[in-house]
């Protein structure tokens, strides 16, 4: 879990170590070796999956369980 330590609440300061370049490297290597986004086909339906939470919204677009695109954005802190 070293990608994701900093996302804890009791995470203050983080730093990039071995086991973070590590697990990046292992997910880069993951995702550009498959074809990750596929075309879509316009006459089949799509679905969309989308969390949120109180930092950042997320969502797939996705058609046969293939995922066609990806959208995340950082929230800011309006109030």
């Amino acid at each position: 879990m070293p990608l994701t330590n900093p996302l804890k609440k009791s995470c203050i300061t983080y730093e990039w170590d071995k086991a973070c370049n590590v697990a990046f490297e292992t997910l880069r290597g993951i995702l550009v070796k498959i074809q990750v986004l596929k075309l879509p086909n316009f006459d089949k339906d799509f679905v969309i999956h989308c969390d949120a939470s109180n930092f950042a919204i997320g969502g797939v677009l996705v058609q046969n369980e293939k995922p066609i695109a990806f959208k995340s954005k950082k929230l800011n802190e309006t109030k």
